[in-house]
């Protein structure tokens, strides 16, 4: 081997490994698919940090059908670090969020590593029905509006 492999091996050793921590995807409009698609992504390795913002793409209540499928697949107690921002989006299904906060609740996910911010954002949606109080309590304060 000549110097040069060696000091490609030495660089590419010594090389710091960078991690995506925020992905800032607002006002892009994404639609339903696309934030379906990017939150169960985010959600595959739940343990990693990830601040998702999927604000104002024009999301309706789809995505939070398949997030309650992923949150009664979770293990109990499992550690999540990853937010995912939905406001002003046209969430408009207040049972669907409910049966959502219902299984996130249910599952006794940890968030504790958030520092108390909750994994899912749904503010200044169409949530009219919803009383946001009760909502934090079902969910265990996973998800906030």
């Amino acid at each position: 081997a000549d110097a040069g492999d060696e000091e490609t091996s030495e660089l590419s050793g010594s090389a710091p490994q960078l991690q995506l921590q925020r992905l800032g995807l607002g006002g892009n409009r994404l639609g339903s698919e696309g934030a379906t698609a990017l939150a169960l992504a985010a959600l595959a390795d739940p343990g990693r940090t990830l601040e998702l913002d999927l604000s104002m793409n024009h999301v309706d209540s789809q995505p939070l059908e398949r997030l309650t499928t992923w949150a009664e697949a979770c293990p109990e107690g499992a550690e999540v670090m990853v937010t995912i921002n939905l406001e002003w989006n046209v969430i408009d299904d207040a049972k669907v969020v409910q049966r959502l906060a219902q299984a996130m609740g249910s599952r006794h996910l940890d968030n504790a590593g958030l520092a108390g911010k909750p994994v899912l954002n749904l503010a200044n949606n169409e949530l009219a029905d919803l009383e946001p109080s009760a909502l934090s309590i079902d969910s265990r304060g996973l998800i906030s509006c």
